[in-house]
């Protein structure tokens, strides 16, 4: 799913397991721990984890921690349940308001070449050649960031007993400016890759390269998108019907070392509509002539 530790583990310890939500805030927070310490140790070994920032980062959430575990014993559990359920929320508006191509109909017409981007640059085939990663500078600023960051997931990890990849990587991104691969590689989730809400991203090709030597791809999923298009949401093309550069974009994922099934995931009201022996055959034609 993406997610995990303390976001599932919380429910499922009060509605399946039983316990009280104050002892499952203090359960789940000692399943995390152990999860995340296991889970890092790999992508320690290859290079993957900024050291430096996590150790202040970790460090300054003790303080937050100690807090925000200090104000759960004295909030009643009704609200504690309702305050858990209030944040998931605002994590689900958060993820549903990212941009979209369709607010830049300039930039969709820029990527319909099968060219490359800010991310990478032409390579055999009109492919893209994978960027360096970028290297960064630690200063005043960063630090102040660092701390101030680590702090808030601490207390929000105290008071509602969750953390991991849920609250620590939204933060890495939003405040600290980590990119999604390096944020990957401190809080322990893989990534699916679908066309369909990547293709426009200016540094596609870094991040797929970045998030591959990490090991952290583990699904790709196809179809197109249309020009014009209908609706954001149920208005998917089918592979070679719109502008998408499908085989580059499978040769960037294949050269980041992912090589598992491609999945046609294609929500379309005109799809819908057709009887499922020809959309299956279409997918089928389309797969071995244009992906």
């Amino acid at each position: 799913l993406g997610g995990g530790g303390s976001v599932l583990a919380v429910p499922a310890l009060v509605y399946v397991a039983g316990q009280a939500p104050k002892e499952a805030v203090t359960t789940s927070l000692v399943i995390v721990g152990a999860t995340a310490l296991v889970g890092m140790v790999s992508h320690l070994r290859a290079g993957n984890v900024r050291v430096g920032p996590g150790v202040a980062f970790g460090a300054a959430g003790v303080g937050g921690a100690l807090i925000g575990s200090a104000l759960n014993h004295l909030v009643d559990e009704n609200v504690l349940l309702l305050g858990f359920a209030a944040l998931m929320l605002l994590a689900a508006w958060r993820m549903g308001v990212n941009r979209s191509p369709a607010d830049d109909p300039e930039h969709v017409e820029s990527r319909t070449d099968g060219g490359s981007s800010d991310g990478g640059s032409p390579g055999p085939g009109g492919g893209v050649a994978l960027a360096a990663p970028p290297r960064r500078r630690v200063d005043a600023g960063t630090v102040v960031r660092v701390l101030a960051a680590g702090s808030v997931v601490g207390l929000v990890t105290g008071f509602f007993g969750v953390g991991g990849g849920f609250v620590i990587v939204p933060a890495l991104v939003l405040a600290l400016k980590f990119d999604m691969a390096e944020a990957i590689g401190g809080g322990g989730i893989g990534a699916a890759i679908d066309v369909y809400h990547v293709w426009w991203e200016p540094d596609l090709a870094n991040q797929i390269a970045r998030a591959g030597r990490m090991g952290a791809i583990l699904a790709h999923h196809i179809c197109d998108w249309l020009v014009p298009t209908g609706d954001l949401l149920n208005d998917r093309g089918m592979m070679g019907d719109g502008v998408i550069d499908l085989p580059a974009f499978r040769a960037m994922i294949e050269a980041a070392g992912f090589h598992g099934a491609q999945e046609v995931e294609i929500f379309s009201d005109h799809w819908w509509s057709r009887p499922g022996d020809e959309v299956l055959a279409t997918c089928v034609e389309r797969f071995r002539t244009v992906c």
